[in-house]
């Protein structure tokens, strides 16, 4: 026979079990609290947003058209999340592009990045399309396709002829439209530089740094058009003439017209745009604006907000040397008037510039998305230079900030595709 326990431990028992049972519905409730929090979280709600059907996406997409938009928060994040959604899928391209013509008309927004992300994703599938919209007697929906081909840009070259056309139309309204998309052609847009011939000074100031726009892109192949720009450079409003700058820095050295001196000279200008702009040029004139290095070298230790960033590029991109450009542009970061600039500068220098990838890297847990998005990216333009950086990039891919979700898978893509290019090119 079994002797029976004592009562006190029987009590002993009965207070375990009780302990036992406490901690599980501690841990259910806790589990529980976790999920619901991660439920109602910015990360999941976005998640949620970017799984809706095409028609909810562009409903979402629509409310810009009051004309209210959105800033940080979840409302902003909601509407850049649909957009990006809307560059994921091969079907309703109609419904896709129409949505995505209202994000990307809200010029130097964060809508507008995103629906060239989304456009450009889409790629080829939205041709046919445009096609349509471009021969329709409705004006809305020839700016549609106007404002998606300018966002495709190269992606969408097939279409120059058409522009050409519409710059050649008489019709200034048309003529608009048709330089407004060729601006960011980049080469492609070379069959235009006759027809800008005859119209760029007819156009508005607006529409003649559209024209510059579009001339940076072509580079030397624009040289026609010299003349006109150094008319406009002498002769135009600070924005234009500014534009007609860095156009005749794109083109190179012209006969009659010392353009690397003329640059030069704007970089002590009143206006602070110009002195900007002037940089810009000589940096796209690279090696051939030697004979103003020693302005340029100055500018690298104005105080001005862009001026150090933009002397810091040109110098880099004049002399061919990184150090002092890298050291200048990464003393900056610490600035928040000059940061922005500074890490698009080191953006631009790519690979040339992983001196910087420290300091880079420390950017990557800032306060503020908009600068974590741009640390993204600068080292994703660094290639295999910054493989070593990937895990803390990836660290960044639960942001609840869909446009810096985007940077992250961008940038670690481009990162992994430079190191397996390079790797295949050692092999024997």
């Amino acid at each position: 026979m079994q002797p029976s326990q004592s009562p006190s431990a029987t009590l002993q028992a009965s207070q375990v079990l009780s302990y036992c049972y406490g901690i599980m519905i501690a841990v259910i409730v806790v589990g529980g609290l976790v999920l619901t929090f991660y439920a109602t979280s910015d990360a999941m709600a976005m998640q949620r947003v970017e799984s809706k059907p095409v028609a909810q996406l562009a409903e979402i997409v629509g409310t810009l058209k009051s004309g209210i938009r959105p800033r940080q928060g979840r409302p902003h994040d909601r509407v850049i999340a649909a957009t990006l959604a809307l560059g994921k899928g091969q079907d309703e391209i109609p419904q896709r592009i129409d949505a995505l013509a209202v994000a990307g008309s809200v010029s130097d927004s964060p809508f507008e990045s995103a629906a060239q992300i989304a456009l450009q994703q889409l790629g080829p599938v939205t041709h046919d399309h445009l096609d349509k919209l471009l021969q329709s007697n409705e004006s809305e929906d020839v700016t549609k396709a106007i404002v998606c081909i300018r966002l495709l840009g190269r992606e969408a070259a097939r279409f120059v002829p058409k522009l050409v056309e519409m710059v050649d139309s008489g019709d200034p309204t048309i003529t608009r439209l048709g330089v407004f998309a060729l601006q960011d052609m980049g080469p492609d847009a070379v069959t235009a530089v006759e027809s800008f011939k005859e119209v760029i000074h007819a156009l508005d100031f607006n529409a003649q740094i559209m024209v510059c726009k579009a001339v940076v892109g072509i580079g030397r192949d624009a040289a026609p058009l010299a003349d006109h720009l150094a008319q406009i450079f002498e002769q135009g409003i600070p924005s234009s003439r500014s534009w007609a700058g860095i156009a005749l820095g794109a083109i190179g050295p012209i006969e009659n017209f010392d353009t690397a001196k003329m640059l030069g000279s704007r970089i002590d200008a009143a206006v602070h745009v110009e002195k900007v702009r002037a940089l810009q040029g000589l940096a796209l004139m690279g090696d051939e604006a030697t004979s103003q290095i020693d302005l340029i070298k100055a500018a690298m230790d104005q105080p001005e907000s862009r001026i150090r960033p933009e002397a810091a590029y040109a110098y880099y991109r004049v002399t061919g040397q990184t150090e002092a450009a890298v050291q200048t542009l990464v003393q900056l970061l610490s600035s928040k008037n000059q940061r922005e600039v500074a890490l698009d500068q080191l953006k631009r220098m790519g690979a040339a510039a992983k001196m910087a990838i420290p300091a880079v890297s420390d950017l990557l847990s800032h306060e503020h998305v908009g600068v974590r998005e741009q640390a993204v990216l600068v080292l994703g333009s660094m290639g295999s230079a910054a493989a070593e950086k990937i895990d803390a990039i990836q660290k960044l891919e639960s942001d609840p900030d869909p446009l810096l979700r985007q940077a992250v898978q961008e940038s670690i893509a481009a990162i992994k595709n430079d190191a397996n290019e390079r790797s295949d090119s050692i092999i024997p």
